[in-house]
């Protein structure tokens, strides 16, 4: 066979191994942060909505992931029939550890800076009463889709169980390495 062909073959099915892990990946996160809201006996704080801003999502009635408490997005469309409430991540309008988790699917890439995404990060945490209560879902480097898409502006790697954070700006290169303590 073709050495190309076999190359191609080999990228596609490499491609659809990381869609189905992140999707693996996002279930499984949000039934972790479903069962620590639960035990802690507080809600369940979802940032972007389960149907996104694609509107595909929501035609066919397949949403990326379920909704929680209480959905938080800058577009009520991508929250379904959650119970929605328009915000920004950098700015939650909650108290300090009113959550009992925090869960947020492809959010963090769409944010304008790595300042942004610092702020998105200590709101979440800030919200959510601090370490292990936040459940972060990002797209690799690696895939495609995410390489392609024209809202993404930075790589977010969560590092230390997400008490600590990787963030370039795809743009202009700038990067920034924080430190989340638990609180």
């Amino acid at each position: 066979m073709n050495p190309i062909a076999l190359g191609l073959i080999g990228y596609s099915i490499h491609q659809t191994a990381l869609t189905i892990g992140m999707e693996v990946e996002r279930h499984d996160k949000f039934r972790e942060a479903r069962a620590m809201a639960d035990y802690l006996g507080r809600p369940l704080l979802v940032v972007g909505g389960p149907f996104g801003t694609s509107g595909i999502r929501k035609a066919i009635g397949l949403p990326a992931h379920r909704h929680g408490d209480i959905c938080v997005d800058l577009d009520a469309e991508s929250c379904g029939e959650a119970h929605f409430i328009q915000a920004d991540v950098r700015e939650l309008p909650f108290e300090d550890g009113e959550f009992g988790a925090v869960f947020n699917s492809h959010v963090l890439e769409h944010l304008d800076s790595c300042e942004g995404a610092y702020q998105a990060i200590s709101e979440m945490h800030r919200v959510g009463g601090g370490a292990g209560r936040v459940f972060t879902c990002v797209p690799p480097k690696s895939q495609l889709a995410a390489v392609l898409a024209p809202g993404h502006r930075l790589w977010v790697r969560e590092l230390d169980g997400g008490m600590g954070w990787r963030i370039e700006d795809r743009r202009t290169r700038e990067r920034m390495e924080i430190v989340l303590w638990a609180t």
